[in-house]
């Protein structure tokens, strides 16, 4: 299949490149950023474009900041002593030779892997997450705020601190029921697990669950047949009857707009051909029916 995507892609000769939007929509997008009381932003998922009435959006944004417990309100921008203050804390570090290339990173971040006379004392590595955690400081609508709860989005560690942080939860989540929990897989925070007892069980498991931590709450969806995990629906199929396994299928959320670069923009022309390739390797990774129409994802983009 591969192939003959490759053989295809080599034969496309790319013609003159043109923007992206026809000339009524550039126009329209114009007349739109001149308007101070509209909002031009990409949406959180979907690769698409949403207006908003700024006047909702700076009340909504202040709703969310006046979690007390969340964030707190600073009489001024204080990046500039913030930086100070860390480069005066790093140099202090760099001085005590506890800045070396083997744990500039993390510090090997965790206890149980000090296994080398020259991994610092842990103090070290609690001084180095105090400041990427505790100085995260915004704007908005003019305002400064510094996030004293939790670790923002966009925060260069916030993904592998989280990961830590939810891995031990899990632990909490798991060990009161190990013996009905059969498979728990987890990526971030999205959790495909096989449960093995009543639904009554299930729902009860999941109001313990919330009941761990004041800010980590759960949802979630439970199926005899099949489940939606990341980008794959996991069901079962003619598999299940003969082999005893699960099949897989390519998962497309309902918010996807499918809006992909058009092969006349201005990218370079490698981009359009990385997509469907792209694609295509997503199609034969996503799905164990060769012969299921999700297998075609170059359908959709051609």
């Amino acid at each position: 299949m591969i192939n003959r995507i490759r053989l295809t892609l080599s034969q496309i000769h790319r013609t003159t490149g043109r923007t992206n939007l026809p000339r009524d929509g550039m126009s329209i997008i114009k007349k739109l950023s001149q308007q101070h009381d509209v909002i031009i932003n990409t949406s959180d998922k979907g690769s698409t474009i949403v207006l908003l009435d700024r006047e909702k959006y700076i009340e909504a944004g202040q709703k969310h900041l006046d979690d007390k417990q969340t964030y707190t309100g600073l009489p001024g921008d204080i990046t500039d002593t913030t930086k100070k203050t860390i480069t005066i804390n790093l140099d202090k570090l760099k001085e005590k030779n506890l800045l070396n290339e083997g744990n500039r990173a993390a510090i090997r971040a965790l206890e149980n892997m000090k296994c080398a006379t020259d991994i610092p004392d842990m103090t070290v590595t609690k001084e180095l997450l105090d400041m990427i955690t505790h100085n995260n400081v915004f704007e908005f609508n003019g305002k400064h705020y510094i996030q004293i709860r939790g670790v923002p989005m966009g925060n260069i560690i916030a993904p592998l601190y989280s990961g830590i942080f939810m891995g031990e939860l899990e632990k909490k989540l798991i060990d009161p029921d190990a013996e009905k929990i059969k498979l728990w897989v987890r990526y971030i925070d999205d959790i495909f697990m096989v449960w093995q007892g009543p639904q009554t069980d299930f729902e009860h498991f999941v109001q313990q669950c919330n009941k761990l931590h004041p800010t980590i709450k759960f949802t979630s969806e439970c199926s005899e047949t099949e489940i939606n995990f990341l980008n794959m629906t996991i069901y079962k199929g003619t598999n299940f009857q003969t082999k005893h396994t699960l099949d897989i299928k390519t998962y497309t959320k309902s918010t996807n707009t499918q809006a992909y670069v058009h092969a006349s923009s201005f990218h370079p022309g490698g981009v359009g051909k990385s997509i469907a390739l792209g694609e295509s390797y997503r199609a034969l990774r996503t799905n164990t029916d060769p012969q299921s129409p999700k297998c075609s994802p170059i359908e959709g983009i051609r």
